[in-house]
């Protein structure tokens, strides 16, 4: 049986609790240190490319939402919810791909005027605007719209590599026609077949 591995939904402490706990655990790291230890590196690895630069705003709103929920006996908001206000009013990080889902979240809440004003009190802002403003989660979609640019250049970066590589087999293939060498004709057809694979290769 593995050592037990956060899940996106849970906060730090209630895996390293969970961890402590664990029987596998707990028989191959007997020393609490040690476990403590293990444990909260098994955390950090999972959420090793987070963001925790929310600002002191997003922080203070939830624990203000946790606040207002608690006075209302827990009964707003979903698990998820209640874990993702309990991960930001602490300051822990944030997955890339958690950040994405709370954008998509609120660009969508944007037409639920009731919805948005209890997100945007979890998210950022300090109170949701109707009158044709967005919600202050725009360092949210900054973050995303940056990750998309980076993958966008990578991609371009890798087309650049591939076209190079391309046309110097090409120039490779232009000499050996001028070649009566027993095996030119071998190696040419090897060179086309070359090129065939990398074109199939390249990503739409």
């Amino acid at each position: 049986m593995p050592l037990p591995k956060p899940t996106d939904n849970e906060s730090k402490s209630d895996f390293i609790q969970r961890c402590m706990g664990d029987d596998k655990a707990r028989a191959e790291f007997p020393d609490n240190t040690t476990r403590y230890a293990v444990c909260n590196s098994q955390y950090e690895q999972k959420f090793a490319d987070t963001y925790a630069d929310y600002g002191q705003g997003v922080r203070n709103n939830a624990r203000r939402g946790i606040e207002l929920n608690e006075r209302n006996g827990n009964k707003c908001a979903t698990q998820t919810g209640k874990v993702r206000a309990r991960q930001l009013a602490s300051g822990e990080g944030i997955s890339l791909e958690t950040i994405k889902r709370m954008h998509s979240y609120l660009s969508r809440a944007e037409t639920a005027p009731a919805t948005a004003a209890t997100s945007a009190t979890f998210f950022g802002a300090e109170r949701p605007r109707w009158d044709g403003h967005e919600i202050n989660y725009e360092n949210l979609a900054n973050l995303t719209k940056s990750n998309k640019q980076e993958e966008h250049d990578l991609r371009m970066s890798k087309l650049v590599n591939i076209g190079a590589l391309m046309t110097d087999m090409a120039n490779i293939l232009d000499s050996l026609n001028d070649c009566d060498a027993p095996n030119a004709l071998h190696a040419k057809v090897a060179i086309c077949e070359k090129i065939i694979d990398i074109m199939n290769s390249v990503e739409v």
